[in-house]
Protein backbone atom coordinates (compact mmCIF):
# COMPACT_ATOMS: atom_id res chain seq x y z
CA UNK A 1 0.00 0.00 0.00
CA UNK A 2 1.49 3.29 -0.93
CA UNK A 3 1.94 6.47 1.52
CA UNK A 4 -0.79 8.18 -1.12
CA UNK A 5 -3.34 5.42 -0.19
CA UNK A 6 -2.29 4.58 3.63
CA UNK A 7 -2.88 8.37 4.29
CA UNK A 8 -6.13 8.29 3.03
CA UNK A 9 -7.64 4.99 3.67
CA UNK A 10 -6.10 4.70 7.27
CA UNK A 11 -7.93 7.72 8.72
CA UNK A 12 -11.17 7.58 10.09
CA UNK A 13 -11.92 11.01 9.29
CA UNK A 14 -11.28 10.40 5.18
CA UNK A 15 -14.88 10.21 3.70
CA UNK A 16 -16.26 7.63 2.45
CA UNK A 17 -16.26 9.08 -1.38
CA UNK A 18 -12.50 9.86 -0.87
CA UNK A 19 -11.90 6.50 0.07
CA UNK A 20 -14.19 4.90 -3.01
CA UNK A 21 -12.41 7.26 -5.45
CA UNK A 22 -8.81 6.32 -3.57
CA UNK A 23 -9.29 2.50 -4.26
CA UNK A 24 -10.83 3.15 -8.24
CA UNK A 25 -7.64 5.14 -8.93
CA UNK A 26 -5.31 2.21 -7.22
CA UNK A 27 -6.92 -0.66 -7.79
CA UNK A 28 -9.52 -0.19 -10.49
CA UNK A 29 -12.86 -1.10 -11.21
CA UNK A 30 -14.05 -4.24 -13.95
CA UNK A 31 -15.63 -3.29 -16.82
CA UNK A 32 -17.39 -5.79 -18.68
CA UNK A 33 -16.73 -6.82 -22.33
CA UNK A 34 -19.23 -7.85 -24.72
CA UNK A 35 -19.15 -9.98 -28.05
CA UNK A 36 -22.58 -10.38 -29.98
CA UNK A 37 -25.18 -9.34 -26.87
CA UNK A 38 -23.38 -11.48 -24.54
CA UNK A 39 -20.68 -10.90 -21.80
CA UNK A 40 -17.74 -12.72 -22.20
CA UNK A 41 -15.16 -11.39 -19.59
CA UNK A 42 -14.01 -8.19 -18.02
CA UNK A 43 -11.08 -6.15 -17.63
CA UNK A 44 -9.77 -3.95 -14.91
CA UNK A 45 -10.04 0.22 -15.89
CA UNK A 46 -7.89 2.37 -14.13
CA UNK A 47 -9.58 6.03 -13.80
CA UNK A 48 -5.88 7.55 -14.86
CA UNK A 49 -7.45 11.29 -14.30
CA UNK A 50 -8.93 10.59 -10.78
CA UNK A 51 -5.24 9.27 -9.57
CA UNK A 52 -3.98 12.54 -11.07
CA UNK A 53 -6.49 14.71 -9.43
CA UNK A 54 -5.88 13.16 -6.26
CA UNK A 55 -2.10 13.78 -6.84
CA UNK A 56 -2.60 17.02 -7.07
CA UNK A 57 -4.82 17.36 -3.98
CA UNK A 58 -2.69 15.78 -1.81
CA UNK A 59 0.92 16.89 -2.70
CA UNK A 60 0.69 19.95 -4.62
CA UNK A 61 3.93 21.05 -4.53
CA UNK A 62 5.05 17.72 -6.53
CA UNK A 63 2.23 16.83 -8.77
CA UNK A 64 0.58 20.29 -8.93
CA UNK A 65 0.18 22.87 -11.80
CA UNK A 66 3.92 24.08 -12.96
CA UNK A 67 5.07 26.71 -12.73
CA UNK A 68 5.71 29.89 -15.22
CA UNK A 69 9.70 30.12 -16.12
CA UNK A 70 11.20 33.33 -14.69
CA UNK A 71 13.39 33.81 -17.59
CA UNK A 72 12.08 37.26 -20.40
CA UNK A 73 10.88 36.09 -23.46
CA UNK A 74 13.37 35.73 -26.16
CA UNK A 75 13.65 39.37 -28.54
CA UNK A 76 11.02 38.35 -31.00
CA UNK A 77 9.72 40.69 -33.96
CA UNK A 78 7.61 38.63 -36.27
CA UNK A 79 6.81 41.37 -38.32
CA UNK A 80 10.59 42.68 -39.06
CA UNK A 81 11.32 38.80 -40.05
CA UNK A 82 8.06 38.20 -42.41
CA UNK A 83 8.99 41.68 -43.68
CA UNK A 84 12.85 40.08 -44.39
CA UNK A 85 11.29 37.08 -46.10
CA UNK A 86 9.23 38.89 -48.14
CA UNK A 87 12.29 40.55 -49.52
CA UNK A 88 13.75 37.49 -49.88
CA UNK A 89 10.62 35.46 -51.80
CA UNK A 90 10.50 38.77 -54.01
CA UNK A 91 14.16 38.23 -54.77
CA UNK A 92 13.64 34.56 -55.20
CA UNK A 93 10.46 34.81 -57.78
CA UNK A 94 12.60 37.70 -59.53
CA UNK A 95 15.01 35.28 -60.32
CA UNK A 96 12.96 32.50 -61.13
CA UNK A 97 11.24 34.54 -63.44
CA UNK A 98 14.09 35.81 -65.88
CA UNK A 99 16.01 31.82 -65.52
CA UNK A 100 12.47 30.80 -67.51
CA UNK A 101 12.34 34.30 -69.45
CA UNK A 102 15.81 32.37 -70.51
CA UNK A 103 14.93 28.76 -70.69
CA UNK A 104 12.14 30.32 -73.59
CA UNK A 105 14.45 32.56 -74.86
CA UNK A 106 17.12 29.87 -75.84
CA UNK A 107 14.66 27.21 -76.28
CA UNK A 108 13.36 29.32 -79.23
CA UNK A 109 17.34 29.61 -80.86
CA UNK A 110 16.96 33.89 -79.87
Amino acid sequence: MSKLESRCLGRASCPRPGRNAMNRAMNGSPMPIYRNGRQVGSVQQFDNRLLQFLLKAHRPDIHGERKQSTLPPLPFDLAKRLAAAAIRADAHDARRAEEKRRAERDKRGD
